[in-house]
């Protein structure tokens, strides 16, 4: 280790303890190696050659294999920064309420002058970052580890149109604890499902017709069923926190106010599925949300809900954090069993499937915060109570949380029953466009779903079907509202820009068509380009459907395809406007 007297170790003492104790979690040491790294940049600042030397030799890595990791995540720190880390979300749900000004002003007012520098005194550094989960709030910032964003704390009433079950206790700040969540009713189902057969269980959320609420929309009780029977092997539950796709805060809202009703659905699918452990991996920057459910975690231990004897039923269930450092791509979920590993969070080629070969390599279950909190209710009300919410068929059932974000008066989570109308969302619920201005575009399931246009957005219906037969995808639910000041266009770009800042680059297609796909959305923006770049954006777009390991390249290209199907005058007025000379299409 190079200038060995320079460097203070960080892993000696009660670090070490806290690192030992990190390592019983897991099977093997690299598991170790996010949260070591995250105990390395709280002591220094910042992640040195010198650091990342110290953690190989701790857990038998090789100093290189630990700056693979360091440099594929973008929460740690490479080099020193300013004693406030200023972070500004500026993808597209913030872009449209204005982040390039909020930067612009904070760039301004530390005297950090450029992105990425820190302030001459020492005390400020601005990046700007994809996407902090919090859409609704536009624009958020993150300064350290304190979230900022110009929503107060109070709780507003639920619309009378609104189906309340999850979102219940949103603004109840008593509903965080033990003992305010038992008050409302807390850890019944939990209670009951310990005096149950696991296999009961699962027909229960099998009859609820529950489906995964990340995106994919899988039901959750056939998902459940795959964990083998016969315990040969440890099984483990992975609740995925990791809400990281533009336009979705629904995750971060359930965390922040009913942290144990997560917690209470993990509990109940992991003893379902007879796993050991539940890992909740929570993306990075959701700072107060870790916090929140470290605390409840604390709580259900000391209250006997977990442990070695939960609730008095002589059954173990165990319970950790695992906190990602800044990655879109660990929300697919093999990327996320490798990110738990202390790998890269690169996606695993299928079959196997986790449910064969997950975590350490043993059956595992991945299941999205959302759906593991559904669990609770259905199995306190029953699943024909979840099937009645329903407004259209038995394919899409339940309530379910839409992210509202974009050009309308009232952005916001909003909790409705599935097949509610996509135009009453928008324009009774979150009180329509801003005076003057009219609906033009929407993204109704997140950004890497395709875009609507103004006569699809008012008639579609807010289920799988609905979507689908709109010709896209309902998705994780975030709702992107564009009214008609937006620049379709410059829009697109600003997605595919995310697509390619958050390409693993483990596929060719993926790592070179998103960035092919920004460059010429770029030069068409600048006046530079020509008719033929719209049939290479397409083609682009196809060369990376459905041809990589997992499908951020399809997201990608969804949104390309779509926007030019959709909009495409907006694309031949700036076309239009290039006086040069037909070149070639790139370069």
């Amino acid at each position: 280790m190079k200038d060995a007297a320079e460097y203070t170790p960080v892993f000696v003492g009660d670090n070490r303890k806290r690192l030992d104790e990190i390592l019983g979690r897991y099977q093997t040491k690299r598991a170790a190696l996010l949260p070591a790294l995250w105990m390395v940049q709280e002591q220094h600042g910042w992640i040195s050659d010198d650091a990342m030397a110290e953690t190989a030799e701790v857990l038998g890595l090789t100093p290189s294999y630990v700056k693979g990791v360091v440099t594929f995540y973008t929460m740690y720190h490479q080099h020193p920064v300013g004693k406030t880390f200023v972070q500004v979300c500026t993808t597209t749900p913030c872009n449209l309420c204005g982040a390039e000004g909020v930067v612009e002003a904070f760039l301004e007012h530390t005297g950090c002058g450029e992105l990425g520098a820190t302030s001459s005194d020492g005390k400020f550094t601005v990046i700007e970052v994809e996407c902090l989960g919090a859409c609704g709030f536009a624009t958020p910032v993150m300064m350290n580890d304190d979230f900022i964003d110009g929503v107060t704390p109070e709780r507003v009433p639920p619309h009378e149109k609104e189906t309340v079950v999850l979102s219940e206790y949103f603004g109840d700040a008593e509903a965080r604890t033990y003992d305010g969540w038992v008050k409302r009713g807390g850890y019944k189902a939990l209670k009951t499902t310990l005096g149950m057969e696991p296999s009961e269980i699962i027909e229960i959320v099998k009859a609820s017709g529950l489906r995964g609420r990340g995106g994919a929309g899988f039901p959750a009780g056939v998902k459940w069923s795959f964990m083998p029977r016969e315990k040969t092997k440890p099984h483990y539950l992975c609740c995925n926190a990791d809400e990281s796709e533009p336009g979705t805060f629904k995750d971060r809202e359930i965390m922040r106010w009913t942290p144990h009703a997560m917690i209470e659905g993990c509990a109940i699918a992991q003893y379902a599925i007879q796993a050991e452990i539940t890992y909740i991996y929570i993306r990075g920057e959701f700072t107060e949300p870790i916090r929140i459910v470290q605390a409840a975690l604390d709580e259900a231990y000391a209250k006997g809900v977990l442990g070695d004897n939960a609730m008095g039923s002589g059954k173990r269930l165990d319970m950790y954090i695992h906190r990602g450092a800044g990655a879109y791509i660990c929300g697919e979920e093999t990327a996320l069993m490798n990110s738990i590993e202390g790998r890269r969070g690169n996606p695993r080629i299928r079959p196997p499937f986790p449910a064969a070969y997950g975590v350490f390599g043993m059956p595992t279950t991945i299941n999205n915060v959302e759906t593991l909190t559904s669990v609770l209710h259905i199995i306190n009300r029953g699943a024909d109570w979840y099937k009645s919410l329903s407004l259209n068929n038995e394919k899409s059932t339940g309530s379910k949380l839409f992210s509202v974000s974009g050009h309308v008066q009232r952005p916001g989570n909003y909790e409705v029953t599935m097949g509610f109308p996509l135009g009453e969302l928008i324009n009774d619920l979150c009180g329509g466009m801003h005076p003057g201005r009219t609906l033009k575009a929407c993204i109704p399931g997140g950004s890497s779903v395709p875009i609507l246009n103004k006569e699809e957005t008012e008639s579609c219906l807010l289920d799988y079907e609905g979507c689908v037969e709109k010709g896209t995808m309902l998705g994780s639910g975030g709702v992107i509202v564009y009214d008609d000041t937006a620049d379709i266009v410059y829009q697109t770009m600003r997605l595919a820009r995310f697509y390619a800042h958050e390409s693993c680059a483990q596929c060719t297609q993926c790592r070179e068509g998103t960035g092919w796909t920004v460059r010429i959305l770029e030069r068409i923006l600048a006046g530079k380009g020509q008719q033929k770049d719209l049939d290479l954006l397409l083609d682009l777009a196809d060369q990376m459907t459905g041809k990589t390991i997992c499908v951020l390249a399809d997201s990608c290209g969804a949104v390309v395809i779509s926007a030019i199907q959709k909009f495409r005058g907006e694309f031949d007025v700036y076309i239009a406007r290039n006086s040069e000379p037909a070149t070639a299409v790139v370069g």
